[in-house]
């Protein structure tokens, strides 16, 4: 198959390390336009063969496109390649606004496209894991499902022209955090309504370093979000925690990665899941070779992958909803109404 990338920034390290294979580079071609990766990175990866623009890029005709640039340029990457009749595949967010979101998602679907996000810890073995207990019925009706995020970035990661920034970034919840939003949307369902307020604690950024809410959730469960990245000097830990009528799971580690709880009354079941953690020396995890496989496999065989752009509209909404809440301040907002943030993305 025939791969077009974009973008060589923090992210497209990671691919070289975890999904560009001996195996993977022997079944596929791939082409890269990014200055950054031609001029700053300076990697000698020969079976990457570089381009000197989009246009060129476009013009070899791929199957497929990764947009890995910065995520106010996702927009329109994303659009340039769909109109020319090319599957995309996008880092998050896919669309810095809603409006941009809905306009590619019925854009690939008039034209049997496949557009899909990476939200690899939705693959991770412990999120799957909790997903069947979950739907199995064995924690019994949620009651209170959270989030709690304790990162580190430290000034210097918002010093460059676009993290942090509003029209390019945002902040907390939707560089870092809309991973855990999207996987605890996937393992408790909608968000109906949500209260909150952001801070800059340690850093000095457009946009917030820290995010505190509250949610009411669709199945009638309450929970918190406690979101960061003032924790110093590193990374501590990601969580996911669920309470149940009938159980607790608890999901942690820097990756969503470990099982750090988990309570159903059935010691030997227990140990059982809790031999889905792995371990991990990034945040990213391990899992996006995953879902760059279900991608290509759901060109080749053309049927949706499992994790579709508009089975991500929910969390992209419920971002916004969470900027919203902050704008209009001492007020709930539904995130069904579809209202955008009047500063994410301008």
């Amino acid at each position: 198959m025939k791969i077009a990338l974009i973008g060589a920034g923090r992210v497209f390290a990671h691919y070289l390390d975890n999904v560009f294979t001996k195996s993977f580079m022997g079944q596929h071609k791939i082409y890269i336009y990014s200055n950054s990766y031609i001029n700053n990175i300076g990697l000698d990866h020969s079976s990457i063969l570089k381009v000197t623009s989009l246009k060129e890029l476009i013009n070899l005709k791929p199957d497929c496109a990764f947009i890995l640039t910065p995520s106010g340029l996702h927009y329109e990457h994303s659009l340039e390649f769909l109109k020319n009749g090319i599957n995309v595949l996008c880092e998050k967010p896919l669309t810095m606004r809603l409006n941009q979101l809905y306009s590619l998602v019925n854009l690939a679907e008039e034209n049997n496209l496949i557009y899909s996000p990476v939200f690899q810890n939705r693959f991770n073995p412990t999120v799957v894991m909790v997903k069947e207990v979950i739907e199995s019925g064995m924690l019994g009706d949620s009651k209170i499902a959270s989030v709690n995020l304790h990162w580190s970035r430290d000034q210097s990661y918002y010093e460059d022209k676009w993290h942090g920034k509003w029209k390019s970034d945002g902040g907390v919840i939707n560089q870092q955090a809309i991973h855990h939003i999207d996987c605890l949307i996937h393992l408790n369902g909608k968000i109906d309504s949500v209260i909150s307020s952001k801070y800059n604690l340690v850093n000095n950024l457009e946009a917030e370093d820290t995010h505190i809410a509250l949610l009411s959730h669709g199945n009638g469960s309450i929970g918190t979000l406690e979101l960061t990245t003032s924790v110093r000097p590193c990374d501590k830990s990601s969580m996911i925690s669920i309470l149940g009528t009938k159980g607790y799971v608890e999901i942690g580690g820097l990756a969503l990665n470990n099982i750090n709880c988990i309570e159903l009354g059935d010691k030997s079941l227990e140990e059982k899941i809790k031999m889905t953690s792995f371990p991990v020396d990034t945040a990213y995890g391990y899992s996006h070779r995953i879902i760059v496989e279900d991608f290509l496999s759901s060109i080749k065989n053309k049927v949706n992958p499992k994790v579709t752009a508009r089975s991500s509209f929910y969390t992209h909404q419920a971002i916004h909803s969470l900027y919203r809440s902050t704008e209009i301040k001492t007020t709930w907002c539904k995130v069904s109404s579809h209202e955008q943030s009047h500063d994410l993305g301008l």
